[in-house]
């Protein structure tokens, strides 16, 4: 027999959308949680190399020197932090990253503070380990920003991590950098493990020069986790290159536990990796550009939609309404799909606070937006 833990995992609330979208003619897809933008064309050449050098054998567990090399140097670059990569540990994708520490630090019974809504796999992951998630909750009139004081309210004897989340799948959300610092002061004061999910670093829309690392806030890398990918900035997410960075010893805790989960990541992958985060980065200012204009034109379309409350993300490619009508997350979804040709993400899956919200994506180009906002208006006003 299974363990109930994982017979407990609840079905996911993306695939139930796809997969009942499979059978339709004709529908509008607001719903992809990954960019629409071709990975860039070096990027592909030098993993099509590293396939016909023969780098097609186990790497090290620890991911490719070379790599680590490169992501040390990418820290250096864009956040002025100096890693060795014996801090940098190589994943099959950010989602590997996040269970490994999960499993390695999150005893049954210790409690994780999360900002929910929070992305999919933070709550069940940690139930199913035996570990308490205790959410904090954030608000669509706040534009989804935690108040760091609610999170230190939340923190009790048995709390031993923060994790974030920003910018925020699913919300979008960018947090302030004054509140990203109370964030890691809050965690510091209570000596708690901090961990942050920064796949959507680059990004950003509104924020002015660099957008901070929580490396560059939280000296102690011996309770810092940075968990990252090349998913999102450079259209990698079947790829599944990921990292971690932490302090050297729990680097080897991890890389431990790496050896007995997946070995080793993606080895073409991740020379791919090294041409990714050391090639050309002009196209990624284009994309952001692209993605913004997107962001705008869907908030503007929002306006005044009725039934629906709403905001501008300062990141990410996802928005996170809220609506009043009299159902939850999931049905209103599943009839969006099924009498307006519109696919969307119920909150369902993101917390039990998301029972009244779904998530909109505009990884799609401003014709699918334009329409399939046009088919939810119309939709929504027969109610």
């Amino acid at each position: 027999m299974p363990r109930q833990s994982v017979v407990d995992l609840p079905p996911s609330s993306i695939r139930m959308m796809f997969n009942e979208a499979a059978g339709m003619e004709d529908v509008l897809h607001l719903s992809i949680g990954q960019p629409d933008f071709a990975t860039p064309q070096p990027v592909i050449e030098a993993m099509v190399e590293a396939l016909r050098q023969g780098k097609t054998k186990y790497a090290l567990d620890a991911g490719v020197l070379e790599f680590r090399e490169q992501i040390c140097a990418y820290y250096s670059r864009e956040h002025a932090v100096e890693l060795t990569p014996e801090e940098v540990l190589v994943t099959d994708g950010a989602v590997e990253a996040i269970t490994l520490v999960l499993q390695a630090f999150i005893s049954p019974g210790d409690e994780v503070i999360l900002l929910e809504p929070a992305f999919v796999v933070y709550a069940p992951f940690i139930r199913m380990i035996g570990g308490v998630p205790i959410p904090v909750v954030t608000r669509v009139e706040d534009g989804y920003v935690p108040d760091p004081q609610e999170v230190e309210n939340a923190i009790t004897p048995r709390t031993r991590m923060l994790l974030v989340n920003s910018p925020c799948n699913p919300t979008g959300a960018t947090f302030p950098v004054e509140v990203l610092k109370q964030l890691a002061d809050v965690a510091r004061r209570h000596n708690l493990l901090l961990g942050s999910d920064e796949v959507y670093e680059q990004l950003i829309y509104d924020h002015p020069g660099r957008y901070p690392s929580m490396l560059t806030l939280e000296p102690d890398r011996d309770r810092l986790f940075i968990f990252h990918s090349l998913s999102k900035t450079y259209a990698m997410t079947g790829i599944r290159v990921g990292w971690v960075v932490t302090g050297s010893s729990n680097w080897k805790i991890l890389q431990k536990l790496h050896t007995f989960t997946t070995t080793v990541a993606n080895t073409p992958g991740q020379w791919a990796g090294i041409e990714a985060l050391g090639g050309d980065q002009g196209f990624i200012s284009s994309m952001v550009s692209e993605y913004k204009e997107r962001r705008n034109l869907l908030g503007s379309l929002l306006q005044g939609m009725p039934h629906l409350s709403s905001y501008t993300p300062g990141g990410a490619f996802y928005l996170f309404p809220r609506f009043d009508l009299p159902m939850d997350a999931d049905t209103f979804c599943l009839r969006l799909l099924k009498e307006a040709k519109v696919c969307c993400i119920p909150g369902t899956g993101f917390g039990d606070s998301c029972r009244q919200a779904f998530r909109i994506s505009y990884a799609v180009g401003p014709d699918a937006i334009r329409e399939g906002i046009r088919r939810m208006r119309k939709w929504l006003t027969l109610f």
